[in-house]
C-alpha cells in the first residue's frame, strides 16, 4: 500500500489571487490513488462560481472545471454530514494511505480550519462514495 502526504498548499494556487480577506474561501479536496498516480481534485468556491482543478504527476491530466454553485453546496453538506470520527487531523499535511480509504480535505482558505478525512473504503457510506466517484471523474 502507497503511503503518500496530502498537501492543502496546492490549493493557495487557487485562491492566491482572489481570496477576499475579510470573507474565507472554502474549499474542498478529494486525493486519490490511480494505478502509482496521486491525483488531486480541489475545489474553490470563488466569488462568481466555484472552480475546480485536478493534479498529478500525469501532466495529461492536469486541469481545471467549473461547478455550479449548487453542485459545490451538496458535495459541502455531504463532507458536513462525514462523523468527526473519520477526522484524521487538522493542518496542511497529513499521511494516509489513500489504497483503502476515501480522502477528503474542507477548510477555509487562505488561512482557515483545515480537516482531514480519511474514511475506510469498506465502511464509507453512499453518499460519500457517489461524491469520491463524482470527483474522480473530472480527472478521466
Amino acid at each position: 500500500m502507497k503511503r503518500f502526504a496530502i498537501f492543502l498548499g496546492v490549493l493557495s494556487i487557487l485562491v492566491a489571487g482572489s481570496a477576499d480577506a475579510k470573507k474565507p474561501t472554502r474549499m474542498l479536496m478529494h486525493t486519490f490513488q490511480d494505478g502509482s498516480a496521486i491525483i488531486f481534485v480541489a475545489i474553490v468556491d470563488e466569488t462568481t462560481a466555484p472552480q475546480g482543478v485536478v493534479r498529478s504527476s500525469d501532466p495529461a491530466r492536469q486541469r481545471t472545471f467549473s461547478v455550479s454553485r449548487q453542485q459545490f453546496e451538496q458535495m459541502w453538506r455531504t463532507l458536513e454530514s462525514v462523523p468527526q470520527k473519520y477526522a484524521g487531523g487538522e493542518g496542511a499535511s497529513r499521511t494516509f494511505d489513500a489504497a483503502s480509504n476515501f480522502i477528503f480535505s474542507v477548510g477555509y482558505m487562505p488561512n482557515g480550519k483545515k480537516t482531514n478525512y480519511v474514511i475506510p473504503k469498506n465502511s464509507a457510506f453512499s453518499p460519500v462514495v457517489a461524491l469520491a466517484r463524482q470527483l474522480e471523474a473530472y480527472a478521466h
